[in-house]
């Protein structure tokens, strides 16, 4: 689902990358939150731009991403995807589609790797 927005001379893109750049060199106390901060600014940048150019954004990406959020804030009560799905209004497989479409795993296989991964990183915070 890669697709080419393009974007012209965009200063709030090249003014992004430096700093992301600087960020992962120098490494300062939460980096990681600033990084994740700088990439969702351009991402809003790019799909403003798509829209200018009378694109409209891919619906169920929306879903997905909500579906990845979701899983994240709730990492710690280790819901189902049968229960994610109820949360977001939508059907389990209507998730296992898109999850096999963007990452070729089952919604519930999605959401133990990412459940997996923020314990993870709750511990090394």
């Amino acid at each position: 689902m890669n697709e080419v927005v393009a974007m012209g001379k965009s200063k709030l893109l090249e003014s992004e990358l430096e700093q992301i750049e600087k960020e992962l060199k120098q490494k300062p106390y939460q980096y990681q939150i600033t990084v994740h901060s700088r990439i969702q600014l351009m991402l809003v940048g790019i799909n403003r731009s798509k829209i200018k150019q009378g694109d409209e954004i891919y619906k169920p990406d929306a879903l997905f991403l909500k579906f990845l959020e979701s899983i994240r804030a709730n990492f710690k009560n280790n819901l189902t995807a049968h229960q994610m799905a109820v949360s977001l209004n939508t059907t389990e497989a209507k998730l296992n589609e898109l999850s096999k479409l963007h990452t070729g795993r089952t919604a519930q296989s999605v959401v133990h790797g990412l459940v997996a991964s923020e314990a993870k990183k709750a511990v090394y915070v």
